[in-house]
């Protein structure tokens, strides 16, 4: 299933596998966007999505022509990606073993466009709290 090899740390890391995501697609802030030192643009975007042990999250990335697959859902959509997947082991600040998810996109589908959320004067006397 796919090729694995090790990155500098020893850490494994599964490369070709074939994954498919549906979730809501999030910005990941100003370094989601860079350009490498070949000259490459890579864009990079969050995907929350829902599994059995709760909500996990999962980076799709594009370069060349991918790239406008991947900036045409605006944010807050239900999207569904795929692509090849890498597989990352890292722990986290607090010293918690944590996993990582990349998507590197082949394509996208936007499944529901962005919900409207209601401001707190639109919701009248029906609030639900």
């Amino acid at each position: 299933m796919g090729n694995s090899t090790r990155d500098g740390d020893g850490v494994r890391v599964k490369t070709g596998v074939r994954a498919t995501v549906t979730g809501w697609v999030y910005p990941v802030g100003p370094k989601g966007d860079f350009v490498s030192k070949a000259g490459n643009r890579t864009v990079r975007r969050g995907v929350k999505c829902q599994g059995r042990d709760g909500d996990y999250w999962v980076d799709l990335m594009a370069t060349g022509d991918r790239i406008e697959a991947l900036l045409h859902p605006a944010d807050g959509c239900l999207v569904e990606a795929w692509g090849s997947e890498e597989v990352r082991a890292y722990t986290s600040a607090d010293g918690t073993p944590r996993v990582g998810r990349t998507i590197w996109l082949e394509g996208v589908n936007v499944l529901q466009p962005p919900r409207e959320r209601q401001s707190p004067d639109d919701c009248g006397d029906n609030i639900p709290f």
